[in-house]
């Protein structure tokens, strides 16, 4: 019996579908985002914060792609940090640029109708994640291409 060695990469980036495994890998990556998204999205019919997840699972798998390995684990601060830097009205690097651009294109296109106010929270909560992943992230190209 030969036994092959099978390097596991499940834990370095997202599964390609958004999908119950999509979330739970998320979910189990990314703690500290879900309850981010759950403070500043949550209502009880649930559709800011289902829309604002899945764009994070998406953005994550973007993010990913651009940096060749998963983002660490982000934290408060990081997401504090996110928060601040969209607060103080910060443009950001062309890729803050582009990722945001294409968060809002993303929710567009929502498959779930959100009322203006949900639009600008899940907007404000995703660009300040945005803002959070370049921050950790560090070693970035200005001339990246956003491929979505």
């Amino acid at each position: 019996m030969e036994l092959h060695h099978r390097r596991d990469d499940s834990a370095a980036a997202p599964p390609a579908t958004a999908d119950a495994a999509t979330i739970g890998w998320f979910a189990a990556r990314q703690p500290a985002v879900v309850r981010f998204l759950e403070e500043h999205l949550w209502r009880p019919d649930g559709d800011a914060f289902g829309i604002g997840l899945d764009a994070a699972c998406r953005l994550f798998r973007v993010f990913t792609a651009l940096q060749g390995s998963a983002p660490p684990r982000l934290g408060r601060s990081a997401l504090a940090t996110g928060l601040a830097a969209m607060a103080e009205g910060q443009a950001g690097s062309r890729r803050v640029q582009d990722l945001c651009a294409w968060v809002d294109d993303h929710l567009d296109d929502s498959p779930v109708p959100l009322t203006l106010r949900e639009v600008a929270e899940v907007m404000l909560a995703l660009h300040a994640l945005v803002f959070a992943l370049e921050a950790v992230s560090g070693d970035h190209d200005e001339d990246d291409e956003i491929l979505y």
